[in-house]
């Protein structure tokens, strides 16, 4: 009996195992994912700064008077040392990003200001401490950067290298290997004989990888031969990868041998048919460590199927926490005929109109940006209906 779409996910789900993790240094750190949860270790800023360019005053200096003028006392600069004491009815000249002096609790905007022979006159008063920082204002000590299980973007960066985290553990990413099988396939570059055509899974899989900043290994195509692609997937199996991904081969015709060969390597067959379209042939099985794919060969079944079932698996694997794709609702922009009784994917193309989210089906070799989820009561999907979509 093939398995329900979701208990499918859901087996996978159970045999991914998040990678071991390794030690890399900020620069390499960018689209990888924290294998410990990153903290601020000290209040930033650091100690009370200026937030604009300006004059630090003491505000009983400047309160309930008309145009109050005070002496220039001296100036602070951003990474300056700290500096003396602010005296009685004096202002310093202030840069942002500086430490205001000792006495000073408030700045008064450069351009609310002007200057005069050693004396600065405020034409307008602010508030009491305004235009300032305290300890802690932007981040305080001890408040999370980064958690466990999240990617790491080039905006965490700055915070990171402020507080010191020049190297840092992450997951490692699993290596992954690519069999693409089927008599009627040759590689690029070869003469096309009537009946051939040339393989494209191989291209379609390393460019979705390489999306998710995944290299892989290709193999294949491989002939339809029982023999040949037992040595083949032998090969691979003894290979670093842990996630084999083959295409082709997995309906029940006399030259779709991929079951068999499953069972010819011990490969434990968790399920071998999903209860679906397109994709009902899709197989998924285990050996040790490994987890082994079997998509049919169609590249638009590759791609969706890449989407909901090998790609969740791999961010798992990497030790995301987040693994399933986003689901959205969308208005069919379109009548989409279903066949009755059978859960289906499409993949689509998602659009706004007037502030409303619209999706229609893609076109064939049209590049898609959602998988929509199709139910299996339902024969039609009318204009304006809507429904549920994966983005990718």
């Amino acid at each position: 009996m093939k398995l329900s779409f979701q208990n499918a996910r859901a087996a996978i789900h159970r045999f991914a195992t998040p990678s071991n993790t390794e030690l890399v240094p900020i620069e390499n750190s960018s689209g990888r994912v924290a294998a410990q949860t990153l903290k601020s270790r000290h209040n930033t800023p650091a100690f009370i700064q200026s937030s604009m360019d300006g004059f630090a005053v003491k505000y009983l200096d400047i309160a309930d008077k008309s145009l109050p003028r005070l002496t220039i006392s001296g100036e602070s600069a951003a990474g300056n040392a700290p500096i003396t004491r602010l005296q009685k009815h004096s202002a310093m000249r202030i840069m942002t990003g500086a430490r205001l002096p000792q006495g000073a609790d408030t700045v008064v905007p450069l351009e609310h200001c002007s200057e005069e022979r050693g004396f600065v006159t405020i034409h307008r008063l602010p508030k009491i401490f305004a235009n300032i920082r305290k300890p802690g204002d932007d981040f305080k000590k001890n408040r999370v950067i980064i958690k466990d299980g999240s990617e790491i973007f080039p905006d965490h960066l700055p915070l990171l290298a402020e507080y010191g985290y020049f190297e840092f553990p992450v997951y490692q990413r699993p290596d992954i290997a690519v069999l693409t099988t089927g008599s009627e396939l040759i590689s690029p570059g070869t003469a096309i004989a009537s009946g051939l055509v040339v393989s494209g899974n191989n291209y379609l899989l390393q460019g979705l990888l390489k999306q998710h900043r995944i290299k892989c290994s290709i193999y294949g195509p491989v002939d339809d031969n029982a023999d040949l692609l037992r040595s083949a997937l032998t090969g691979i199996i003894a290979s670093s990868a842990r996630i084999i991904i083959t295409t082709g081969g997995t309906g029940p015709g006399k030259y779709d041998l991929i079951g068999a060969v499953f069972e010819q390597l011990a490969i434990n067959t968790i399920f071998s048919g999903i209860a679906m379209r397109p994709g009902s042939g899709a197989k998924f099985g285990i050996l040790a460590d490994k987890l082994i794919f079997a998509l049919p060969g169609p590249p638009g079944v590759v791609r969706l199927l890449f989407n909901e079932l090998v790609l969740p698996a791999l961010k798992k694997m990497q030790g995301l926490k987040k693994q399933l794709p986003s689901i959205i609702k969308a208005e069919a922009e379109e009548n989409i005929v279903l066949k009755k009784g059978c859960f289906q994917l499409k993949g689509g193309i998602l659009r706004t109109d007037n502030g409303r989210l619209k999706v229609r089906p893609a076109q064939k070799y049209e590049a898609i940006d959602c998988v929509i989820l199709l139910p299996a009561h339902r024969s039609r999907i009318r204009p304006g209906e809507q429904v549920h979509v994966h983005l990718t």
